[in-house]
């Protein structure tokens, strides 16, 4: 589960999340240890996100709030609350709406909190990010319809074997062609480009 969020974050949020570091994850396994946060980040500002995560399903408004509070526990992460951005709480289950409002309630101003849980993770990874459902679900992608651009290309490439031309070959000797194109992309939701 926390290996499937911090890819899914890392997704959700590119360039931002480079910087992410695991340290919940036992170095070289796949095996979670104790310790606060289970993931951070380290924003372009310098700021950080703190990350915890937890399948725990019994009393999972209490967990919450305590992972918050250790969040927020300078001696626990080293940070003050003007050095964190937001705090993320991944959850596998649903709070009330009462247990949803307390926990943001808890959050300090000026630190955002955001809560994904279980519902919202499946939504995105079904409609945004496929390729997370394949590689940590075992559920298999539909008929390769809905793949990243550098997935699309791959997966091409490895069924066409000499049939067709590769399609990370660079464009050529279009560059008006492709400036028409891409100008009519802008003002359609279609655009096709033909030719040889």
């Amino acid at each position: 589960f926390q290996r499937l969020c911090d890819e899914y974050l890392f997704c959700r949020y590119g360039a931002e999340f480079r910087e992410i570091t695991r340290t919940g994850t036992q170095a070289g396994k796949m095996q979670t240890v104790k310790g606060t946060p289970d993931t951070y980040v380290v924003l372009p500002s310098g700021h950080y996100v703190l990350i915890e995560y937890t399948k725990q399903q019994s009393s999972l408004a209490g967990k919450l709030h305590k992972d918050l509070a250790n969040c927020l526990d300078a001696a626990k992460t080293g940070l003050g609350p003007q050095q964190i951005d937001r705090i993320i709480l991944a959850f596998a289950g649903r709070l009330t709406t009462e247990e949803d409002q307390a926990l943001r309630q808890a959050c300090p101003r000026g630190i955002r909190l955001e809560l994904i849980n279980l519902d919202s993770l499946a939504l995105a990874i079904h409609n945004d990010f496929p390729q997370l459902a394949r590689r940590y679900l075992g559920l298999p992608g539909e008929t390769l319809q809905l793949l990243t651009p550098d997935e699309f290309i791959a997966a091409h490439e490895r069924k066409a074997l000499g049939e067709n031309n590769p399609l990370s070959n660079p464009f050529l000797h279009r560059s008006d062609d492709l400036a028409s194109f891409l100008s009519l992309l802008n003002q359609q939701s279609i655009a096709i480009l033909s030719g040889a």
